[in-house]
């Protein structure tokens, strides 16, 4: 069976709005470790600070789970006893100074962190039964900032901006 859900939640406050989401989706899959799960949630925050200036802020959880979705040519070909999981979190914060009526200065700052898991028992020949067990991690941690202006004239836009990326990952896998 197919179960699919979407809850989201608004509200306005003097100089704030506030946005709280909910995402659900839940599938069996067409055959045998096909299914797929999928949990999704959001909180978005944005007030202004003065007229000229506004911060942002979101936090988002999004996890997954999934048996073998690979697809092949012979549909039975698939691995019985393979499990996926992705939890990821993500936390971003925005700010926008509007210098004039035609110019705006941006940052923004992300950090996302990943936890992705992959098990399974893999027959790697039949006689004699040769079977290796993959328990396979990865721990990912990624910082984002940016930084832009722009300026729009009659004449011309002019976009500048810099940004940094930092992805620190860690991998474990244990084969028995």
């Amino acid at each position: 069976p197919l179960f699919r859900s979407e809850v989201v939640y608004s509200q306005l406050f003097d100089k704030t709005s506030l946005s709280l989401g909910q995402y659900r989706y839940e599938t069996d899959g067409f055959r045998a470790n096909n299914d797929y799960k999928q949990d999704i949630l959001n909180l978005f925050v944005h007030t202004s600070l003065t007229p000229n200036q506004s911060l942002q802020f979101e936090v988002k959880k999004n996890d997954k789970e999934n048996g073998d979705l690979r697809l092949r040519f012979d549909p039975t070909s698939f691995v019985a006893d393979r499990r996926e999981t992705r939890d990821e979190s993500s936390y971003r914060i925005g700010y926008n100074y509007k210098l004039s009526p035609s110019s705006n200065f941006l940052a923004s700052v992300i950090r996302r962190d990943t936890l992705f898991t992959r098990v399974y028992n893999e027959v790697l020949s039949p006689a004699p039964l040769t079977i290796n067990e993959v328990d396979e991690t990865q721990d990912s941690k990624a910082d984002t900032a940016e930084l832009q202006f722009i300026k729009k004239q009659n004449s011309y836009d002019l976009i500048l901006g810099a940004g940094s990326y930092k992805n620190a990952r860690h991998d474990q896998g244990v084969n028995q």
